[in-house]
């Protein structure tokens, strides 16, 4: 579905950053900000073709200062400047929306709930969707 939530992370210690991705006109929106103010990327992957039924993947790949967005075989990479280049996404991470939590967030192109199918979730190695078919308490 067009004009949705697909990833939200955010933390507030020591400054604010936050890494987005939305679905909007039929494209993957992704944001990075390090927080410090010089350093926010932002991605527009102009497939339109992520609301046509199919399987997409999505990846966003941070190591160092270099962040690269790629979808399905298309990508984008940045270089991140300045010393902030560590993104501190604690303690909560969304996948597929948050409801009311995060209408109006910075970053997202959207405030309404994914609706559709998601084959892998990943976050650093872990599959967040076996984690949760596990009862992980971390993963709630």
């Amino acid at each position: 579905m067009d004009d949705s939530i697909l990833f939200y992370a955010a933390g507030e210690i020591p400054y604010h950053n936050h890494i987005a991705a939305s679905i909007t006109n039929h494209s993957v929106y992704a944001e990075i900000d390090f927080g410090d103010g010089d350093n926010k990327i932002e991605a527009h992957m102009d497939a339109r073709t992520v609301t046509d039924g199919k399987w997409h993947t999505l990846t966003i790949f941070h190591m160092g200062n270099n962040v690269t967005v790629q979808l399905d075989h298309h990508s984008k990479s940045f270089l991140v400047n300045g010393s902030h280049q560590h993104l501190y996404v604690d303690p909560d991470i969304y996948i597929g929306g948050g409801g009311p939590i995060l209408k109006n967030r910075e970053g997202l192109k959207s405030s309404n709930n994914f609706v559709g199918c998601l084959q892998e979730v990943y976050f650093n190695s872990k599959s967040i969707l076996y984690e949760l078919q596990e009862t992980n308490h971390m993963v709630n």
